[in-house]
């Protein structure tokens, strides 16, 4: 197993195989606290070279997002970010989430926003359908 360090330096790269790599290593630490914790830092201060991958692996934890002031700032970040990835990995987590914790899945701009990252092509898109598929 890659470290996530290893994986965010395949991410920092940009190239498709880079990403790749970050996509497929990026199950191995949905339950690492730390990960989600940078990941919601990355977001919440607008870093600009990692968000995507930080929105991606807000989707893939499997711990649920915080309970305070920072979820806010998360649905902030999904309505407004310019990247679209970004608004839609979001929605992704907040719809696979909240299914548990009851509290946007009702939202929708989350329903919207996931049901275009169904859409997609590539590791959004097949995560997403995933997981529409296994809440269903």
């Amino acid at each position: 197993m890659r470290t996530f360090g290893e994986l965010l330096d395949d991410a920092r790269g940009g190239s498709e195989v880079g990403m790749s790599h970050f996509y497929a290593g990026l199950p191995d630490h949905a339950g690492d606290q730390m990960v989600l914790l940078w990941a919601i830092g990355v977001l919440i201060i607008q870093q600009p070279v990692l968000r995507v991958p930080a929105a991606a692996a807000v989707a893939h934890t499997v711990l649920g997002l915080p309970i305070d002031e920072r979820r806010t700032r998360l649905l902030g970040v999904m309505s407004n970010d310019p990247d679209q990835y970004v608004r839609r990995w979001l929605a992704t987590a907040f719809y696979k989430i909240d299914p548990i914790q009851k509290i946007d899945n009702r939202n929708p701009e989350v329903l919207a926003l996931f049901g275009e990252a169904c859409k997609q092509q590539g590791p959004l898109g097949r995560y997403a359908r995933k997981l529409r598929k296994q809440l269903a």
